[in-house]
């Protein structure tokens, strides 16, 4: 057990490049000439199911105090807030890139044209500068590492001189069957098959191992399933959007009050004359929704309903936000306002969770407030409500 080794370390989000809170952990085993990596993150919540992803971090020494490498070791799928992989690698060189595991100084999971969502975990509590993290695919480490390269220069002479012998033998073994022409033909044709296997020698840096070719598969594998679940998702987007903005026949989506209808006084205003607005809480349950009473009468409508309401901004209701966050949580929040210096009444409140990218969402749309909610159906700690008031 001279060779085993076992590391443990907790991943953090670094939302904006400053350490934020605990999402997981990486656990990275050297056993019995194996190198298996484990990362598993629970509370990465992103509006949809993303692809992360999963790196080494590696070259500390060569740049500015807290800045590294980033090799990449393979992906992973988060999903409500949830991701797990795992991985073998061979530890004297890691997926063909040169590095070792002793050159590892953490693991890392982002993407390279995004800097909201990256999370480290770092083998050592030392400094962590994310503006100067750099991307490099192991394709590029493995051409840039002085030995994989003398490698794959030697194994490229060596094939080039036993081409050359065979091509040799084959063209004395034509002249001598006085075959002359047609050993000129078929030299021709060898050297033509010989110069595109050299070109190609040279391109391959290193011939594919089992574990290479492997890992390439579960990795394509992982791209394809990833490639239909974003498809099913787009799918289902197109039909909640056909369905909100097709379907605007109001009958069967505002409730009618009969009971009301027969027993009010001849005295009394006609049903039809009551304001469309409160409409809306005729026949319908009251969400509590929010700690204090300045929303109240809080109920659960949907972006069509809101259209046929006399809202005079149009785009408060006709947006892509809106129609978001409802396809996410299957409702939107309509309620009223207590009195107050802006003599709104009603608000709009779209569910989400409070992120720096939520929120700049939310603020190109209008709803620029957001109210934390303690409904106990939803009891995420980020939950709550971007909302207008009308």
């Amino acid at each position: 057990m001279a060779d085993y080794k076992r590391l443990v370390s907790y991943i953090y989000a670094y939302p904006g490049g400053v350490r934020d809170k605990n999402v997981g952990f990486a656990k990275a085993e050297v056993r019995n000439g194996q190198f298996k990596l484990t990362v598993s993150v629970k509370g990465v919540y992103t509006d949809t199911p993303e692809l992360f992803g999963v790196y080494v971090m590696v070259d500390g020494k060569k740049h500015q105090p807290g800045g590294f490498t980033l090799l990449k070791t393979g992906t992973v799928m988060v999903n409500q807030g949830i991701g797990q992989y795992q991985d073998l690698f061979n530890p004297m060189n890691i997926n063909q890139s040169g590095y070792t595991f002793e050159d590892i100084s953490g693991i890392a999971l982002a993407r390279e044209n995004e800097d909201f969502y990256r999370m480290f975990s770092l083998w050592e509590d030392c400094i962590l500068n994310t503006e100067d993290i750099t991307f490099a695919q192991p394709e590029a480490a493995a051409a840039s590492n002085p030995v994989v390269q003398a490698d794959s220069e030697e194994v490229s002479v060596k094939e080039q001189v036993n081409r050359t012998t065979g091509q040799e033998a084959e063209r004395k073994s034509a002249e001598m069957s006085g075959n002359v022409r047609e050993s000129e033909t078929v030299r021709r044709n060898a050297e033509d098959v010989s110069e595109n296997e050299v070109e190609e020698a040279a391109v391959t840096s290193k011939p594919a191992t089992p574990e290479s070719a492997q890992s390439a598969g579960r990795q394509a594998d992982l791209q394809q399933e990833t490639a239909q679940m974003k498809a099913q998702q787009v799918r289902a987007m197109e039909a909640v959007q056909e369905l909100l903005f097709r379907n605007t026949n109001p009958q069967g989506t505002m409730p009618q009050n009969t009971k009301l209808q027969h027993t009010t006084p001849q005295n009394a205003k006609p049903q039809e004359e009551m304001p469309a607005f409160e409409k809306v809480f005729i026949n319908r349950d009251f969400i509590d929704a929010f700690e204090d009473d300045y929303f109240y009468d809080c109920v659960e409508v949907t972006p069509e309903l809101l259209k046929q309401l006399p809202i005079e901004d149009d785009a408060v209701v006709n947006n892509s936000f809106l129609v978001h966050g409802y396809y996410n949580f299957k409702h939107i929040l309509f309620g009223k306002v207590c009195e107050n210096d802006n003599n709104t009444r009603y608000f709009i409140g779209v569910p989400g969770m409070y992120c720096n990218r939520e929120r700049f969402m939310a603020s190109m749309f209008g709803f620029c407030n957001f109210k934390k909610s303690h409904r106990s159906d939803y009891s995420n700690p980020y939950f709550g409500y971007w909302y207008q008031e009308i």
